[in-house]
This record gives structure tokens, sequence and C-alpha cells, in this order.
């Protein structure tokens, strides 16, 4: 038993000069000194006896030996303290900060050097995690505090912004003109704007803001399509008052006139004042081509006619045709009369 015991201080005066070496290049890994140190300890209590004077000496000699190396383990034990201590007050501040999330993040990266830093001794180390986890418990419970809060007022702001959509998909259902359209487009995109600007983004509801977006584009397109289209048949319908001799002042003071944007008034004041009597029919025949429509049997050579004259003006070589700007022509040929009357009717298919 004597011999395991010299061999046992032979290995801790090795630990001893190798952790002497190591502390002075700096590569002590105290840890595992702790750990072999108290492996060794553990061998040396279950030694076996030796007589009482002679384990006195072995005794003397073993304390001896682990004398440099409690110290050294001492001295790393009480720097991981002041570590971990540090690391507490660092936790305890940070439940005074706003930003609760910044402070979660902080207090996670205390964590990870918690992890790092090694055991304080046993007098400090039970105390020190049982601070710095109650820290880190009140950190996370205020967390949780904020997020319940948060989600209170989400679901506050999400019923009025629900709200707000339902009163606006109201509103785009009974518009009638585009004037409503835009107003209420105008108040979808601010509604969108708040949606995006929550954190986090109600995606549900932005989604539908978008939707109602696009349904009043669609809407506002139809509208317009259809307003044009009223427009046209209006032009055609004073047209042909205009031509069955329809008094001038009676023509522009038609509800049919007054419902025109100014462009077409303008045009047709220029039509009402017009003196002398124009032959429109090649035109006609022009816009019947070029529309892609027949003319009258009637008519056939004179269509081939046009036919031929256009080719040679190149505008039947397949490209885009203006048919307002070549209806504008028409318009200006001359004066409107009753022999106009059924011309008026042959294109008007061409535009409502």
């Amino acid at each position: 038993h004597a011999k395991t015991r010299k061999n046992i201080i032979e290995q801790v005066q090795t630990l001893a000069t190798k952790t002497r070496d190591e502390a002075q290049e700096q590569t002590v890994d105290y840890k595992a000194i702790d750990a072999q140190l108290n492996k060794l300890n553990k061998l040396w209590r279950e030694a076996g006896d030796v007589d009482r004077e002679q384990y006195q000496a072995l005794q003397k000699q073993y304390n001896h030996a682990l004398a440099p190396l409690k110290t050294a383990i001492n001295k790393f034990q009480a720097t991981n303290a002041g570590l971990k201590e540090a690391l507490v007050n660092k936790a305890k501040s940070y439940l005074e900060i706003d930003d609760v999330y910044q402070a979660i993040n902080d207090t996670k990266q205390l964590q990870a050097q918690w992890r790092d830093i090694g055991y304080a001794g046993p007098k400090l180390e039970n105390n020190l995690w049982q601070a710095f986890r109650e820290a880190n418990d009140k950190m996370f419970a205020k967390r949780d505090q904020v997020k319940q809060e948060q989600t209170a007022a989400q679901a506050q702001i999400k019923t009025a912004l629900d709200e707000q959509l339902t009163v606006l998909k109201t509103e785009v259902a009974q518009a009638k003109s585009l004037v409503e359209l835009n107003t209420v487009a105008e108040t979808c995109t601010q509604l969108l704007n708040n949606v995006i600007s929550q954190k986090p983004v109600i995606k549900s509801l932005a989604n539908q803001t978008e939707k109602l977006l696009t349904q009043i584009k669609d809407a506002s397109k139809a509208l317009q399509k259809n307003k044009a289209k009223q427009d046209w048949q209006n032009v055609f319908a004073l047209l042909s008052d205009i031509a069955e001799g329809e008094n001038t002042s009676t023509v522009v003071e038609s509800t049919l006139f007054l419902a025109l944007p100014s462009f077409w008034q303008k045009k047709i004041n220029d039509v009402v004042k017009q003196t002398q009597i124009g032959d429109r029919l090649s035109k006609t025949l022009a816009l019947e081509i070029l529309g892609g429509i027949e003319s009258p049997e009637e008519y056939a050579s004179e269509r081939l006619t046009v036919q031929v004259t256009l080719m040679q003006q190149q505008m039947l070589s397949g490209g885009n045709v203006d048919l307002q700007a070549l209806f504008l022509d028409w318009l200006k040929v001359g004066k409107f009369t009753v022999t106009d009357s059924p011309l008026i009717e042959r294109i008007k298919s061409l535009y409502c």
C-alpha cells in the first residue's frame, strides 16, 4: 500500500510540474487538471492502510505535492467566480432594457459565455448559477409578458383594420363612378400601408387589401371602358341629329353633348360650325377597309379603288391603324347632311 501511495505522489508531482510548465505557456486546461486531481484524490483515499508513522510521512509528502496544484486551481476557480459574477450582474442589468427582444439576444450571448467559463469552486458555483438562472428566468418571463401584450394589441389592431377593409369592400361594390373608385383606392392604399407597417405584418389582411386594390383597378378599367363606349355612342347620336338637321343650339345644349368630355365637345362644336358640304364616301370606305368590316355591295367598285389607294399609301401593311385619328379626319370632310346618315350608321360599329 505504501508503494501505491508513493506512486500516487509521483503522479501528483508530475501533474504539478506539467501544470507549472503549461502555465508559463498559458496553455493550462484547468478543467482537465481538476478532473485528474479528483481522480488522484480518490485513488489516495482508496490506497489501503499503512502503519501510522509511515502514513503521516506519506500524507505530508502528498499534501506538499498537492499544494501548488490546489493554489493554481483555487486561483482558476476564483477567476471563474469573478467572471460569472460579472455575467450575473449583466443579466440583471438587461432586465432594465426597454427592447426586450434585444435584451433576450444579449442574455443568450451571456449564456454562451457562461458555458465557456470553468468551475467556480464548491462554495460559489451553485450560488452564482442560481443567481444567473433567476435573472434569466425573469428576462424570459418579461419577454413572454411583452409577447402577450403585443398579441392582444395586435388583435385589437387587426379587428380595427378588418372593419376598415369591410367598409371599403362595401364602398367598392357601391361605387358608380371613377371619382368614387379613386377615392376608395386612395383609402385602400393608406390601409395597405398601415397594415404593412405593423410588426409583424398581418399577412392575411395585407393579401386581402392587395386583392381589393386589384378589384378596384379592374372596376376602374371597366368603368373607363364603359365610359368611352358611352362617349362614342353619344358622339354618333349627336352626329345623326346634326345630319338630320337638328338645330345647332339644341345640339350643344343637349344632355348627350353635356355628358361628353371637353375633347369631344370641341370636335362636335367644330362639326356644327362647318358650312361646306363634302363627300365622305371614300373616307367611309377607307374606315371600313381598315376596320375590317364589309361595305354595301353596290360600292364594291369604289371599295376596290380605295383599297388600291390604301395599298399604295402602305396603310394595309399590317401595322397598327389609328381608327380614332381616321375618324377625326372623317369628321373634317365637311358639313353633315341627311346623305351622311347611312355613312354614320355604317361606321358606328367600329367604335361602339
